[in-house]
């Protein structure tokens, strides 16, 4: 079961929960979040990956055909054909009204940006080749590759900002949430401490430095709960970092 705003989708078989997109197959359910009725139902000829958004359900097949459904009646509010690409539980990824897609172009990789629910494409920017993260991050769809991190408006593919260190800092692991910073990990100059930086609309602000020792963090609620070598937990709220 997954939450579409004050909706609700299940499918009928899941071959991957792994968040923010899952890749199913079978059939998708729209189902009253109150009662567990199923509302609507709408069979997938082969797998696809699913994003469920408030208020909405977006359907990327495999042949790149995409449907846009009202999570609350199953209606379709939009389809469009995607170019061939490695669909995923990371691509593409939905902004607000945007959808951003990672894709092969003439022996080259591209990110292509997508108007929603009518799939105009809007604009197209070279990315590296590489290993490549994306994720919606306050707003904006941050990336981090070989040569560090940054992010671009989904609306119109134009970088915010670069951070060429920031491919060394990682990622803290927990529950992804979209509206507020992303919140990583990277090293003190003495190699000992870990320092927490906050990733959001302005870039990175390095916030605090952690004892020797806490390297083992992971995000919970409005926090980070961090093991020490002594299998020792402590909780650091993230409003104080």
């Amino acid at each position: 079961m997954y939450a579409a705003g004050d909706a609700a989708v299940a499918v009928s078989e899941v071959r991957s929960a792994s968040d923010p997109g899952r890749r199913v197959e079978g059939t998708v359910h729209g189902v009253d979040p109150t009662t567990g009725a199923t509302r609507w139902s709408v069979p997938l000829p082969s797998t696809a990956v699913l994003r469920a958004l408030p208020g909405r359900v977006l359907l990327v097949q495999d042949n790149g055909l995409v449907r846009f459904l009202d999570a609350r009646d199953g209606v379709e509010r939009g389809r469009g054909q995607l170019p061939p690409a490695d669909y995923g539980p990371d691509n593409p990824q939905v902004v607000g009204a945007h959808l951003v897609l990672r894709h092969p172009v003439a022996g080259a990789v591209a990110l292509t940006g997508y108007d929603l629910p009518g799939l105009a494409s809007r604009w197209r920017v070279p990315v590296s080749s590489g290993e490549l993260t994306l994720r919606p991050c306050q707003g904006l769809i941050c990336g981090q590759d070989e040569q560090g991190r940054w992010a671009i408006d989904a609306g119109t593919g134009a970088r915010v900002w670069s951070w060429p260190d920031g491919a060394r800092w990682r990622t803290v692991a927990g529950p992804r949430v979209p509206a507020e910073p992303l919140v990583v990990l990277g090293l003190a100059a003495d190699g000992r401490r870990a320092l927490v930086a906050t990733v959001g609309r302005d870039g990175h602000r390095v916030s605090v430095v952690l004892p020797e020792g806490l390297t083992d963090c992971r995000r919970v609620g409005a926090g980070l709960i961090c093991r020490d070598s002594t299998a020792r937990v402590t909780f650091w709220p993230l409003e104080a970092l």
